[in-house]
């Protein structure tokens, strides 16, 4: 074999088979995919899914790895500028939630098509399917472990039941705002997606910050 050849034909398809498989498991669910119509609609034989993946769930794995990383390297850079920023202060709330959705912009931004992977977390977040949320956890849990303690701070409160609900709710609602919503769209009449990215971005950091703040003094006011 052209050993010039070979390692880019190889990550083509390997490029490919991620491709099909992100926009496959956001549709239908990982359970509910089977390889074959991985394979089928990516244009390869099960030897090459098998060869670079190993198995289907090595390759949910490598799914969500290829933007999950990346993403999360940025957040946690942006999370400890905003935290040294504050020094020994309570942090800024918005500085934080900026730390975590931004880089999901940029992403976007570097031309990183998301609208697929953002259904996908959003499935697998909700899908029985418990091997698929342990390997999206896995993916995740370094960046929830660091931002958990850093809202509590910006919130200023202890109760780890109000902070997980509302980093559990902001989640929710930076997915649905990427994803796009076309039905509230068309009965509106009005496409958020007519905004600039930093529109986008702004309104989306306003907003959450807004709902965390309510949601924590809604708390402390009980």
């Amino acid at each position: 074999m052209n050993r010039t050849l070979e390692t880019p034909v190889r990550h083509a398809t390997k490029e490919k088979i991620l491709d099909v498989a992100e926009r496959l498991f956001a549709d239908h669910g990982f359970a509910a995919t089977p390889l074959r119509q991985i394979t089928a609609e990516a244009g390869v034989n099960l030897a090459a899914v098998n060869y670079h993946f190993h198995s289907k769930e090595a390759l949910l794995s490598a799914v969500l790895e290829r933007k999950v990383q990346p993403v999360n390297v940025r957040r946690i850079e942006l999370l400890d500028r905003a935290l040294s920023e504050a020094g020994e202060s309570r942090p800024s709330l918005k500085k934080v939630i900026r730390a975590f959705i931004q880089p999901v912009f940029e992403a976007r931004g570097a031309g990183i098509e998301l609208s697929s992977f953002s259904r996908l977390m959003a499935r697998l977040a909700s899908e029985p399917d418990e091997w698929a949320v342990a390997v999206m956890s896995r993916h995740m849990q370094a960046v929830i472990e660091r931002f958990i303690p850093a809202f509590a701070a910006a919130l200023g409160t202890g109760n780890r039941v109000t902070v997980a609900w509302a980093a559990h709710l902001s989640m929710g609602t930076m997915a649905h705002s990427l994803m796009g919503l076309p039905v509230v769209h068309k009965m509106t009449g009005f496409d958020p997606c007519v905004s600039t990215p930093g529109e986008h971005l702004e309104r989306l950091i306003s907003y959450i910050a807004g709902g965390m703040r309510a949601l924590a003094e809604r708390e402390r006011s009980r």
